[in-house]
């Protein structure tokens, strides 16, 4: 008992003395290490027991220096945190028209800093390569540029980073959060299709959140965001959307998420043409422009997605395993033209809730229509035929865990126009390696 009370003194006044810069960690011929040994060779420790002490030195040693390192610090250093992520794609495309035929190499990088100031306040800034000038709806870089981009037909040209988000986040209370800035797109969709996943928005938005028992939550959100600004005019397009939604747990097995939303417009007619690049919304020339659009966007929009856990629990043979089945859908009409004003989406999905580590996996098919003019046509998947309206096709989508925060994805995409006089239907081959920080 005496040896073992000297031998965890001696563990703590080293360790709490001992300078971890002189470098014990760094080797055994040390000042310490001959003090050890000393108490060996006099039987006081054995070797076993030297070693243990060793290694409890070298632990609360490097303890002190990271809590010295945190001493003096601001607290919202201490509470930062910082990840991303880094994608590399190989992409081929085809369309019948021959506007569309390529294949080539793509890489994305995300970098995002969160830091939390308070128990109520954090800030989220991201930086990320960028697809092009004003492009919201691509951080992808292709090898070498292309001709959309500044670094065309120059090898190995550098990369343009760019801010990709900045905004505050204020929580009021359990059930109130507000955020403010270029931010993380607070619109819930199943799947990637009437807004396009790489589109951070600049305004604002309130979230509030309900949970009535364990089986049964509640949300709602109201975001306001602005589309262009005019100089000489007060009239400046936006975009509103409010959200509500249940989420739905009645046993281990199931859940269902059941939303309900109204996104509307406003002053879109005031010349608006930015980022209306695609131009395959319906236009009025009469009015200033020659791309000036034609109708109004305002609508209601519904989504659902329901999933069942260890659906078929021991009926598969070993060692056939799908812990998650779900389905989902999504449904928009455009009150204002009399055609083309429907938007749809219906789909499903098996394999891992989250696809992170080797083994795990996730299989999703959707089914998708897109009206003319049932969507404004800045904000759908830019991969779903270059995010253009009229459109109608199907997505399918594998992805394999490869290790803990690496995964590889393969994604296609079939689509074609729907009343366009050309169909050119479209294949678009996506096969990515993504490594999550």
């Amino acid at each position: 008992m005496k040896k073992w009370i000297l031998a965890g003194f001696l563990a703590w006044a080293v360790s709490a003395a001992w300078p971890v810069s002189s470098g014990y960690a760094a080797g055994p011929d040390t000042q310490v290490d001959a003090l050890i040994e000393k108490l060996v060779d006099k039987g006081i420790l054995s070797k076993d027991e030297a070693d243990v002490l060793k290694s409890r030195i070298v632990y609360d040693a490097k303890t002190i220096q990271d809590n010295n390192m945190k001493t003096g610090m601001p607290e919202w250093v201490q509470n930062t945190k910082i990840g991303g992520d880094m994608r590399v794609r190989f992409q081929e495309q085809k369309r019948k028209d021959g506007t569309q035929d390529n294949a080539q190499g793509r890489m994305r990088m995300r970098l995002n800093v969160e830091s939390k100031l308070s128990d109520k306040a954090k800030v989220v800034i991201g930086i990320a390569t960028t697809g092009g000038a004003n492009n919201a709806r691509s951080n992808n870089v292709t090898f070498s540029g292309d001709t959309s981009t500044e670094a065309a037909n120059k090898p190995f040209a550098k990369t343009t980073v760019v801010l990709n988000k900045a905004y505050g986040v204020y929580m009021f209370n359990d059930h109130w959060t507000a955020m403010a800035g270029k931010m993380d797109n607070p619109v819930w969709e199943p799947m990637e299709f009437l807004w396009d996943a790489d589109i951070t928005p600049e305004g604002g938005s309130v979230r509030y959140d309900q949970k009535i028992n364990d089986k049964i939550s509640l949300f709602t959100t109201g975001s306001f965001f602005m589309l262009n600004n005019f100089s000489a005019s007060t009239s400046d397009p936006f975009v509103w959307v409010a959200q509500g939604g249940v989420v739905l747990k009645p046993n281990e097995k199931m859940d269902a998420k059941l939303v309900g939303a109204y996104q509307g417009y406003g002053n879109i007619h005031n010349g608006f043409t930015g980022g209306n690049k695609n131009n395959t919304n319906g236009t009025n020339e009469v009015q200033t422009g020659a791309t000036a659009l034609k109708y109004d966007y305002s609508a209601p929009l519904y989504a659902v997605e329901i999933g069942f856990n260890d659906p078929f629990g021991e009926l598969l043979p070993s060692p056939i395993y799908i812990p998650r089945v779900g389905v989902f859908g999504e449904f928009t009409k455009n009150p204002s033209p009399d055609a083309q004003d429907k938007a749809w989406m219906a789909g499903g999905y098996f394999g891992n809730s989250k696809v992170n580590g080797f083994g795990t996996w996730k299989a999703i098919w959707a089914y998708k229509w897109l009206g003319k003019d049932a969507w404004l046509d800045i904000l759908p998947d830019s991969d779903f035929y270059s995010g253009n309206t009229d459109v109608k096709g199907y997505e399918g989508i594998l992805e394999v865990g490869l290790s803990k925060n690496m995964t590889f994805v393969f994604d296609y995409y079939h689509a074609e126009r729907i009343k366009a006089a050309n169909k050119a239907p479209e294949h678009l081959l996506q096969a990515d390696i993504n490594w999550k920080f």
